[in-house]
């Protein structure tokens, strides 16, 4: 078992970056970090508590698999996320249009339109 502060010490998070980036939801991390938790209507979290968490570190072969299936994973949460923020922008800007009649259905589509090619 190797704490998270001696692994990052050492640098050897640099090729785990998906396993970084999933840990930290995971049901152990969540029971440590509110184990050492303290305060009733804010939470703290001591300095310690997050670098001082001890777990196993997979082997490379088996992070690269890993890896291998959470960067495709993440490439499409993004996606989706930059993809959400463009279609949320959309509104925005033609909804109070519609709604006030500065512009008609047909102008909106052309809108639409205009930035899918974008």
């Amino acid at each position: 078992m190797m704490s998270l502060w001696d692994a990052l010490r050492m640098n050897m998070m640099i090729s785990y970056q998906e396993l970084v980036r999933t840990f930290p939801r995971t049901e152990q991390f969540q029971k440590h970090t509110n184990s050492h938790s303290t305060g009733t209507t804010v939470l703290h979290l001591s300095k310690n508590s997050v670098p001082g968490y001890r777990f196993i570190l997979a082997n490379e072969g088996l992070v690269n698999i890993y890896a291998q299936y959470a960067k495709s994973i993440f490439s499409k949460v993004n996606t989706t996320i930059e993809e959400n923020n463009c279609l949320s922008e959309l509104r925005d800007t033609l909804l109070p249009k519609l709604l006030s009649g500065e512009i008609t259905l047909p102008e909106a589509e052309q809108a639409v339109s205009e930035a899918e090619n974008v």
